[in-house]
């Protein structure tokens, strides 16, 4: 059967368009999935909530223990899903705590009531330079305040190490000699 070049072309837009309502419509069903860690003072909890076809919302939120409500920190959608599970999030002290995602590291030192945000892209010399071609991957600071961070590069793999004296607050590119 000669379908024609322009009623098949009509037809290959018309599954086209087919298939995005179909995605579009099963992430918008879609709940999301949520993370909650805690210390005995406060709460961080990390949702993944699709949005459209490909497009994920990450948000942070924070409450003290004890407390009903959350409180929106951030909110970070993107096209690249990450797995919540490996998102760095953790309390190095019962006033501390802190939580990363793709180019964003934030810590509180104060139970969640006002968050300090190092992005990289924006805060370092390695991320003007390189721009959002690496996602963070690991983030661990100690009780002391010391931390260490790595970046992971979408295609050749580790790729930076930022370094950290104060909680995180302020990061270091761990190979500059400054």
């Amino acid at each position: 059967m000669d379908l024609g070049a322009p009623k098949y072309s009509a037809y290959l837009i018309l599954v086209g368009v087919s298939m995005v309502a179909l995605f579009a419509t099963l992430d918008y069903f879609n709940p999301g999935r949520s993370r909650t860690e805690s210390n005995s003072r406060f709460e961080i909890r990390v949702t993944d909530q699709p949005v459209f076809y490909m497009q994920h919302r990450y948000s942070f939120e924070t409450r003290l223990a004890g407390e009903s409500n959350w409180r929106l920190i951030r909110s970070h959608v993107q096209d690249d899903p990450f797995e919540i599970d490996d998102s760095p999030i953790g309390f190095p002290t019962e006033e501390i705590g802190y939580f990363a995602l793709g180019n964003i590291f934030a810590v509180t030192k104060d139970r969640g009531q006002s968050w300090h945000f190092f992005d990289y892209t924006k805060d370092s010399d390695w991320g003007r330079l390189n721009g959002y071609t690496a996602i963070i991957t690991s983030a661990v600071v100690d009780k002391d305040g010391n931390g260490e961070m790595k970046l992971k590069h979408f295609r050749e793999g580790e790729v930076a190490r930022f370094i950290s004296s104060d909680f995180g607050v302020t990061w270091k590119d761990a190979a500059s000699r400054e």
